[in-house]
């Protein structure tokens, strides 16, 4: 297998790796979210309100959704390349 045929199976599966777990357990990168909606500092002080978090959340499950339709897209286009290239 040529090396970039392992880069890309290896992008593939941190990829999904990554996708999963923004789905299944959002509150592990809810700080790169909370930065991402400008609510950093308040999220490291502690000082959320429910209306704040709840908008963590609805960004944090958006973003993983589009994170999943991005993930079938880069698996169809890895499957395309190892089949064209691979033989």
């Amino acid at each position: 297998m040529p090396p970039i045929l392992a880069v890309i199976v290896f992008s593939n599966l941190l990829f999904a790796l990554f996708v999963f777990v923004l789905i299944g357990k959002p509150t592990i990168v809810q700080g790169w979210v909370a930065k991402l909606v400008d609510l950093q500092h308040e999220w490291k002080m502690g000082s959320l309100s429910t209306a704040e978090q709840s908008k963590l959340d609805r960004v944090g499950r958006r973003l993983g959704f589009l994170s999943l339709v991005t993930l079938f897209v880069w698996s169809f286009l890895s499957g395309l390349l190892l089949r064209l290239w691979g033989g």
